[in-house]
């Protein structure tokens, strides 16, 4: 079952102010890499570059997904998101 809708995008900002714009929440899930976080300091790995990784981390946006979104928000959302995208 899928709880996230999340894109990737690399204008993530001015997409997630065209849908604020529109009345449409977004979120940001997992803003830092796990080896980022301060529990992870002393472990090996946490020196690695992992470009891809870092450049996720400022390009994904979740957008709303849940089971009451009506078929309006959703055509809202689409259209928002065709107009944003083809800008």
């Amino acid at each position: 079952v899928a709880h996230l809708a999340v894109l990737r995008y690399a204008q993530r900002d001015r997409l997630r102010s065209a849908l604020q714009a529109a009345g449409i929440g977004t979120d940001i899930h997992y803003p830092v890499l796990d080896c980022d976080q301060p529990g992870w300091q002393a472990l090996p790995w946490r020196a690695l570059p992992l470009p891809v990784s870092r450049q996720a981390c400022a390009q994904v946006l979740s957008l709303p997904l849940y089971p009451e979104l009506r078929d309006t928000e959703i055509t809202q959302i689409c259209e928002v998101l065709q107009h944003t995208l083809t800008v």
